[in-house]
């Protein structure tokens, strides 16, 4: 599910839109491959576009409101945030330097699974959330 949310406001869309996420996969037999996640097509000043998913085995269709995306399949740089995502802006801020500092560009939308279930794991400090940014 795609949202356009201020920046502030990204962890309650994706409280909103992962449990949607998740029904449609489950109502419909679809294989889930791996953790959630949110790619951000748009990350420019004040606001961001985000699209909250899931990556999936095989093809599948979309019902309306949703839209199946292909994530990048060249060079990915991978940067892992240990924490509670009040502090992911730091990580990002890290990564974006580091793709400059390499002199590298970025070829596509970045985005970030969330390799911690916070249900299941209540502590903020034992989460853990990968960055990945597509280069070109």
């Amino acid at each position: 599910q795609r949202h356009t949310v201020p920046m502030a406001e990204v962890a309650t869309a994706m409280a909103q839109a992962l449990p949607a996420v998740f029904q449609h996969c489950m109502t419909h037999g679809i294989q889930i491959a791996g953790p959630p996640l949110s790619r951000y097509p748009d990350m420019a000043g004040a606001t961001c576009t985000l699209e909250a998913g899931v990556p999936v085995v095989g093809a599948v269709e979309a019902p309306e409101g949703f839209a199946v995306v292909e994530n990048h399949g060249g060079e990915v740089a991978v940067f892992m945030h240990e924490g509670g995502y009040e502090t992911l802006g730091q990580t990002w801020g890290g990564a974006f330097a580091w793709v400059k500092a390499q002199g590298r560009e970025l070829a596509g939308a970045p985005w970030e699974s969330y390799l911690t279930d916070p249900g299941q794991q209540p502590d903020p400090a034992t989460w853990r959330t990968e960055i990945c940014l597509p280069l070109g």
